[in-house]
């Protein structure tokens, strides 16, 4: 069975994200349990989001994920310790994983970073304003925050329009 965090799995995606990679800060215990990325309630939201923006078309058939990765849009988590919360997460995990990821996005010439939660960000690149694409970059990546999943839906829909349109 698969399992998230799997080294030689995250190599395969990470090798195959040539147009975006999702980052989290680190792996829920219900997607680990699976073996598959964002199995949770809010995971299956940010599924249903990239396929609004056309970025990501999935027959209801194996997992979302899987269609993902052929789809050019590889996953990774900034920690690789699963936890059911991302203030789990210490200070030092989160500068070691930074570096990894670091080098991983400077091996993949910097496709766009997705992230569906505004705190993965925020650990990498600091606090800021809103959702959306970003002002910055980091490691050379265009960013892009989806919206909270509080977010009014016609503002969500704007932002995720923003997606599509630099994506699909």
């Amino acid at each position: 069975m698969r399992r998230a965090n799997d080294p030689t799995i995250e190599a395969r995606e990470a090798k195959s994200a040539s147009r975006s990679a999702s980052t989290t800060k680190t792996a829920a215990p219900t997607s680990v349990a699976a073996g598959h990325y964002y199995q949770g309630r809010q995971g299956q939201r940010f599924f249903a989001r990239l396929a609004q923006a056309g970025v990501l078309r999935f027959a209801g058939e194996g997992f979302e994920d899987d269609a993902a990765v052929a789809a050019g849009i590889g996953f990774t988590d900034v920690v690789k310790r699963p936890t059911g919360r991302a203030d789990e997460v210490t200070a030092a995990e989160l500068r070691f994983g930074r570096q990894v990821l670091e080098d991983k996005l400077a091996a993949l010439g910097g496709p766009a970073l997705v992230f569906p939660f505004k705190q993965a960000a925020v650990a990498l690149v600091g606090k800021f304003e809103g959702n959306g694409w970003l002002d910055r970059t980091f490691v050379g990546c265009r960013l892009f925050v989806m919206p909270g999943p509080y977010e009014r839906r016609d503002s969500a829909d704007l932002t995720i329009a923003t997606l599509a349109a630099a994506l699909a």
